[in-house]
């Protein structure tokens, strides 16, 4: 690996793998001597001087469906692996044909 491994002309597209995503951004930003922009989680754009500053480095902002979730009310009841029953839920004002949801077990 090596900066001597990023090409000087061409769109390339760099993956970091740090769970933080400022770490990526800065050393990609200091060892880069070419034009580059980075996908930064939208969440993060409008956060105050944090989004000022990926916005003055051309950040593409990107919306995360964790940063989408929405916190329920009411109770489910599994009918089988497919089918949820909501007892008590607002699923039909939060949900449409096709959404996702992730259902985090609690106590009973």
């Amino acid at each position: 690996m090596g900066k001597h491994n990023i090409p000087q002309k061409g769109p390339v597209i760099f993956c970091g793998n740090h769970q933080n995503q400022f770490v990526d951004g800065c050393v990609l930003f200091s060892v880069a001597q070419r034009d580059a922009r980075f996908m930064v989680a939208a969440k993060s754009m409008r956060r105050p001087i944090i989004g000022q500053l990926f916005q003055a480095g051309n950040a593409i902002p990107v919306e995360r469906a964790q940063d989408q979730a929405k916190t329920g009310k009411g109770k489910i009841r599994f009918e089988d692996e497919l089918n949820v029953i909501g007892i008590e839920t607002d699923f039909l004002k939060l949900f449409k044909v096709g959404d996702t949801i992730k259902v985090i077990r609690g106590k009973d």
